[in-house]
């Protein structure tokens, strides 16, 4: 017998945590993404979408109503420098984010709650609850496995990263695998009554949470519809025809409610936006972004490292799907390598991973080895088809860029849930087809990736949340230190100060800057060649002194600017961006 507190024990001890009950297995879970919450949300952002969130909930919270007025209105009456990005605007109000009315008025209430720390915790919260519901559904597609389906989703998929920022993918996907999940409880012979409200429930909440919720019922409606003609009981279309249905609605809803916001009566178009290539262009383009893409911007050794890594998985999978436990050895020496380069990757500086194949490379090796048992029940065929149809109309409708800014293509996260079962199976499957030795290489190498991973998403998300608080805090305090010189802006209470003036060439920094953005005249200038006509303007208002802050192009963009120079001494540098104190000519130095 093994020594107490020898390997045996510890193998025992494990044994006795994974065959904990699902429901004690969900509390270690919950107290997990919450502890984690102070370490990955520090009061920054990561994706400027978060900021277009955080600045609706400012202006519903500060200014009374769901529109905020252009506060450098004076300087430009149009509006097409107005500080805050891709907004919509009526009447000379300006909306960040209305076309999704559901997820502001939530955040908002979690932000009266407890600020900021509250309306991540709505996110973290969506992650717990799809991990759950995870685990249900695949307890219906392999019994035993819903505790690791529980731990994959919850900690090892994408879905971590989005239970720590403010966009609601997490939420949409808990929303999604509830209804899939009271589907397929439909499908297996539960009282309607029991099944269509939570159906109702998740589809209208992953509609009125995410644009692409609308793509999901369509989805469900195509997977409840291929159940009923495999089994050939009309009863089983009925998930199907309520899906739609909900989703429908909750699609009519949500333009309505956007509509009454920003004006006008009609429904909301589901559009591809931005498309300056062509469409099938746009395609191969958006898939490669949000599939296959390592890095966000220029090749970095971490990117291509783990672009290498996801290959050899797929490979490999490919490998023991054809020829079995043949290629038990070229099993076992990839693992080594993996084993041994995945860790390696955290002496790379850390940074986001768009691709989903590339940032869940559990996702790829399932997927290869997925055999015809995913079509032989109810349950399995409803997530296969579903999750098909989903990914597919999501390909045929994102944008050429992708979802930009993002962890694991994020735009495919509502069909993670129904996805992560069927890849478990299919792994456990291949699994069964090798020697001990062997299952336990493969299982190293593909375990230990993942948990790298998750270090690389905890460090990639400080590492772009400090970067973002220092840039937002230094404009803030440079502009802070400046006298525009001009008349109070319009409305100001008589012998109040002009608001400070802020002049950049990079879109994002009006979202990450929520907080104080509206309490400046944030002038937002991508197109370098209209920083002239900015500077007139500035010149006609009477400002004197203005900040700029600079991304890119410093000495070209400065030169622009005729009229001002900056201010000796004045220059601050956070990373690559240059702010500066620019001066009128006449009052330099």
């Amino acid at each position: 017998m093994p020594a107490p507190g020898g390997e045996g024990s510890g193998l025992a001890s494990l044994r006795r945590v994974a065959v904990m009950p699902l429901a004690r297995h969900v509390v270690v879970l919950a107290v997990v993404l919450f502890a984690a919450l102070p370490l990955m949300h520090r009061g920054s952002m990561v994706s400027a979408d978060e900021g277009a969130v955080l600045s609706q909930i400012w202006i519903l919270e500060h200014r009374g109503g769901w529109g905020a007025e252009n506060p450098a209105a004076a300087i430009d009456p149009s509006g097409e420098w107005f500080g805050i990005d891709i907004v919509e605007s009526a009447d000379g109000r300006y909306f960040p984010y209305a076309k999704h009315p559901l997820y502001p008025v939530l955040a908002l209430g979690a932000f009266r709650v407890a600020g900021l720390p509250a309306v991540v915790a709505l996110s973290t919260l969506g992650t717990l609850a799809a991990a759950v519901l995870t685990a249900l559904l695949a307890r219906r597609v392999r019994p035993g496995s819903d505790v690791v389906a529980l731990w994959v989703a919850g900690l090892v998929s994408p879905l971590f990263f989005d239970g720590y920022w403010v966009i609601a993918h997490s939420l949409g996907a808990a929303g999604a695998a509830l209804a899939v999940w009271s589907a397929i409880r439909w499908f297996e012979g539960s009282a309607a009554i029991r099944c269509w409200p939570p159906i109702v429930l998740g589809v209208v909440a992953a509609v009125m949470l995410r644009s692409e919720g609308a793509l999901f019922a369509v989805a469900l409606g195509v997977g409840g519809m291929a159940v009923a003609a495999a089994t050939r009981r009309v009863r089983a279309s009925a998930p199907a025809i309520v899906a739609v249905l909900a989703g429908g609605l909750a699609y009519v809803v949500d333009s309505r409610w956007h509509a009454a916001i920003v004006g006008g009566n009609g429904l909301k178009a589901f559009v591809i936006r931005d498309e300056r290539s062509g469409w099938l262009a746009g395609r191969w383009s958006g898939a490669y972004a949000t599939l296959l893409r390592p890095h966000l911007l220029a090749p970095t050794a971490l990117g291509m490292t783990w672009f290498g890594i996801a290959i050899v998985t797929v490979v490999v999978a490919y490998l023991v799907r054809t020829r079995g436990a043949a290629v038990g050895r070229t099993v076992r020496w990839a693992s080594l390598v993996v084993m041994i380069v995945a860790p390696a990757t955290l002496l790379l500086r850390p940074a986001p991973v768009p691709g989903l194949l590339v940032a869940f490379p559990l996702l790829g090796a399932g997927l290869v080895l997925a055999t015809g048992r995913w079509l032989r029940a109810p349950g399995p065929l409803a997530l296969a088809v579903t999750g098909a149809a989903f990914v597919a109309a999501v390909l045929a409708t994102q944008y050429a860029v992708g979802g930009s800014m993002e962890w694991g293509g994020r735009f495919f996260h509502l069909a993670l849930p129904l996805l992560i079962p069927l890849v478990l199976d299919s792994l456990a499957e291949a699994g069964a087809r090798l020697d001990a030795r062997t299952a336990r290489a493969a299982a190293l190498g593909l375990a230990i990736p993942a948990m790298v991973l998750v270090v690389i998403a905890v460090g990639s998300t400080i590492r772009l949340q400090t970067v973002t608080a220092d840039l937002v805090d230094t404009i803030h305090r440079v502009s802070r230190s400046t006298v525009p010189g001009d008349a109070a802006a319009t409305g100001s209470p008589a012998g109040s100060t002009a608001a400070p003036v802020v002049v950049v060439n990079m879109e994002a920094v009006g979202r990450f800057s929520w907080r104080t953005v509206l309490d400046t005249r944030h002038l937002r200038v991508v197109d370098s060649g209209d920083l002239a006509r900015v500077a007139d303007r500035l010149h006609q208002a009477g400002v004197t002194q203005f900040t700029f802050a600079s991304a890119h192009d410093h000495a070209r963009d400065l030169g622009r600017l005729g009229g001002y120079t900056p201010a000796p001494g004045r220059t601050e540098t956070v990373g690559v961006w240059r702010i500066y104190v620019m001066n009128a000519v006449s009052t330099a130095g």
